[in-house]
C-alpha cells in the first residue's frame, strides 16, 4: 500500500494516506494489485485509481514488491531459526504441538484444560 501511496504522493502532491476514505479505497486497490501480481507469469499491475478527486496511474512490479517485504520475510525467518534452536536444545527434545494459531511447547507439562465448544 505505501508503495502505491508514494506514486501517488510523487505524481500529484498529494498524500491519499491522510484522508480515512482515501485510505480505506487505497488499502483495497492496493490488496487487489498484490493478489494479481500474484499470479504465475505476472510481472506486474498497471492500473488507473481515482483517489481524493485524483487519477493516476500506478505500476506496481514484482522486482519492487519483493524487495519492499525482504525485510519482513528475513524478520519472519529469523524467528522460525530461534524457535528451531529452542526446540532442539531443550532436554529430552521437545515437541511443538499446536492449538489453534499459537504454538505449544510440551515438555511434559500437563496440557491446558479445553475450553468447552459452543453449540
Amino acid at each position: 500500500m505505501a508503495m502505491v501511496a508514494e506514486q501517488f504522493r510523487l505524481a500529484q502532491r498529494y498524500d491519499p494516506l491522510q484522508d480515512p476514505v482515501v485510505s480505506a479505497q487505497l488499502r483495497r486497490h492496493a490488496e487487489a494489485m498484490k493478489i494479481k501480481l500474484a499470479m504465475p507469469g505476472q510481472g506486474e499491475v498497471r492500473k488507473a485509481l481515482l483517489l481524493g478527486g485524483r487519477a493516476q496511474e500506478v505500476l506496481l512490479t514484482r522486482g519492487h514488491f519483493e524487495q519492499a517485504i525482504r525485510p519482513l520475510i528475513d524478520r519472519s525467518l529469523a524467528v522460525c531459526e530461534r524457535a528451531l534452536r529452542v526446540c532442539s536444545q531443550s532436554s529430552g527434545g521437545a515437541a511443538v504441538k499446536s492449538q489453534g494459531r499459537q504454538p505449544l511447547i510440551d515438555r511434559g507439562e500437563p496440557s491446558p484444560p479445553s475450553l468447552p465448544r459452543s453449540p
